[in-house]
């Protein structure tokens, strides 16, 4: 016998509008960062020596690599076909195939 598994639609589209709000948090976050790194850049806030070289060097990549990453996470939690949406249209489906299953049971019910 399978174990009884109960999900409930608002549930679900409680916790579809938190992920989305994460994912907007982080696109928050990632154009905070844009522009509030972008201007060090052409800084010379690494120093001239051999250190703030390597540093300046690395810089430029990790940043872009950071704001990229948390644009594809707020994407994938909140755009158009995100995890966030996905559950919505999960939740829709479940009601939709309770609501079907309510009707036949009372067809049954009612003789037909």
């Amino acid at each position: 016998m399978a174990d009884e598994v109960r999900v409930q639609a608002a549930r679900m589209r409680t916790v579809a509008d938190r992920i989305a709000a994460t994912g907007t948090q982080a696109e928050d976050i990632r154009t905070r960062l844009r522009s509030q790194a972008t201007p060090l850049e052409d800084k010379p806030v690494f120093g001239n020596d051999s250190t703030g070289t390597q540093i300046r060097s690395s810089y430029n990549p990790t940043k872009d690599s950071i704001v990229d990453w948390l644009g594809s996470l707020s994407k994938t939690l909140a755009g158009p076909g995100g995890y966030a949406a996905k559950l919505r249209e999960a939740a829709d489906a479940l009601e939709r195939t309770d609501e079907g299953s309510a009707g036949n049971m009372k067809s049954i019910a009612a003789g037909g």
